[in-house]
């Protein structure tokens, strides 16, 4: 067991273990602003100090490493995938999310549909009125 899942009145011998809920919130919030690098959500943390009390951050901000850390053990044992099933199971039962006869599809993804990922679409631009159809 990790030292980030101990119990806060138990830890065992080295340093204090960070609290689970506040690194958690930094990297789900994060994603809103399509951050998935441990790097940028451990600046955003580090920088802003908005960013961090939301997170539930009260006492000194974890370190880099400590975010890797956590991010590594999230995705070695697909906890990630597992929280973004929760929440698609939480809006779904708040509403947010209809369902039609039990069928469903969301993408939890943060990359907007029909793109590619760190490649720019050009528009064009049309001069006049065309039908398309």
């Amino acid at each position: 067991m990790s030292p980030l899942f101990f119990p806060l009145d138990f830890f065992p011998a080295g340093r204090k273990p960070h609290p689970f809920m506040p690194v958690f919130r930094a990297f789900e919030l994060a994603l809103f602003n399509i951050e998935v690098m441990v790097e940028s959500v451990y600046l955003q943390v580090k920088s802003n100090p908005l960013f961090a009390a939301m997170c539930g951050f009260t006492e000194k901000i974890p370190s880099y490493r400590s975010f890797a850390r956590f991010d590594q053990i999230m995705a070695t044992n697909d906890l990630w995938e597992k929280a973004r099933l929760l929440v698609v199971e939480y809006n779904k039962g708040e509403g947010v999310v209809e369902t039609v006869e039990e069928a469903a599809a969301v993408d939890t993804s943060h990359i907007e549909a029909e793109a590619t990922l760190n490649k720019t679409r050009k528009t064009v631009s049309f001069e006049g009125d065309y039908d398309c159809l």
